[in-house]
């Protein structure tokens, strides 16, 4: 072995090195510092507005922040509540077929205690007849019984609700210490943001910015391509809601459609109740139409959303199924969480040029710029 190859093997040790360090700090600050990830995230997010507000109405910075701050509280609050608004008017309508259901379901329920407790009784007379049994001392066995299960009960509800009491308390203080933060940040972000430069090299700074410059570019390309999917699936939703008379079928493949953008939920969450409650009550024939309708959904965006991922992004489609496969084999239900991440870190990584970088460091021993 020459002396070049030796020291490119001592290049590559070192940039894995780097590498493994950088991705433990990502995740270390993933897992623990996520918080301060969200603030900073949500800052960033919020510079291009502020800009826009002070150049369009020369406004002060606080009051440009102020204005972005309220528009988009103003926005989330509209958007949650015309969501809770339908989803309070779709129960509401439920409520309305229920008692149809509640009266089945009571007959039924009627003739099965019925049943059950005539055999039940008639066994219990046989036995006390056979074995000689003291009926005083059973009840009060069950009794003690009886009261042991209340205690025991009562003592894991009150396990199971004071911590669930303390996390709700704890995300509520958190979320309020995001959204200051988040402000403070964001009024403050060109002098903070002038005082970090002063600490880092100039090629450090060229190299993250234009890795952060395509980070961003690839995550409005992974949301246009889930809103385009998630779109498609309304569309598919609608139709066959029409074909089966639903009412209100607009408004309810919508609203499937906007849970279908949130990761690991999909339509799924809708359907499968809806599904389970027909086939409950006995309407097998829509039941059925239901799973058909959900199949095609799901067909349709498997085959869709690779395609579309590796159009928006610049990525092989193979290599999309392969790393979101990869994923769940490791990591289960986090690792379908984390892949769209990773999606966009590596394409980030790609398109900025680093890595492409680190293996002329490798060869030559020097960073291009």
């Amino acid at each position: 072995m020459n002396v070049e190859t030796r020291k490119r093997i001592g290049r590559l040790m070192i940039a894995l090195i780097g590498v493994s360090v950088f991705i433990i700090i990502i995740y270390f600050i993933l897992v623990k510092l996520l918080p301060l990830v969200i603030i900073v995230v949500l800052s960033s997010l919020f510079q291009k507005p502020i800009r826009l507000l002070e150049l369009k109405w020369h406004c002060s910075r606080l009051t440009a922040t102020i204005l972005t701050f309220l528009i988009s509280l103003s926005s989330i609050i509209v958007g949650s509540s015309f969501i809770i608004a339908y989803l309070v008017d779709g129960l509401l309508g439920a409520l309305t077929k229920f008692p149809e259901f509640a009266e089945r379901l009571a007959g039924q329920s009627k003739h099965f205690i019925q049943y059950t407790t005539e055999r039940l009784h008639f066994s219990i007379e046989n036995t006390m007849r056979i074995y000689n049994i003291n009926l005083t001392n059973l009840f009060d066995g069950l009794i003690d019984q009886l009261t042991s299960f209340l205690i025991d009960t009562s003592k894991q509800l009150t396990d199971l609700l004071l911590p669930l009491l303390s996390q709700t308390i704890q995300l509520t203080s958190t979320s309020l210490i995001v959204m200051i933060a988040v402000f403070l940040l964001s009024r403050d972000w060109p002098r903070y943001q002038s005082k970090l430069r002063q600490f880092i090299p100039v090629k450090v700074q060229i190299l993250s910015q234009d890795l952060s410059l395509h980070f961003i570019k690839n995550i409005q390309h992974y949301i246009r391509a889930q809103s385009i999917v998630s779109f498609v699936t309304a569309c598919i939703l609608f139709i066959g809601f029409l074909i089966l008379q639903i009412s209100n079928s607009f408004g309810l493949a919508l609203l499937i459609g906007f849970l279908d953008l949130i990761p690991f939920i999909g339509i799924g969450l809708v359907l499968w109740p809806w599904l389970i409650y027909k086939m409950v009550v006995g309407h097998y024939q829509f039941a059925i139409l239901l799973i058909v309708l959900y199949g095609i959904a799901v067909i349709m965006r498997q085959f869709l959303e690779p395609k579309l991922l590796a159009k928006e992004m610049g990525l092989n489609s193979l290599i999309v199924i392969l790393i979101g496969y990869s994923c769940y084999s490791l990591f289960g239900v986090l690792g379908i969480l984390s892949t769209p991440f990773i999606l966009i870190t590596l394409q980030s990584l790609r398109a900025s040029g680093i890595i492409h970088k680190f293996y002329h460091y490798i060869l030559t021993g020097t960073f291009q710029t």
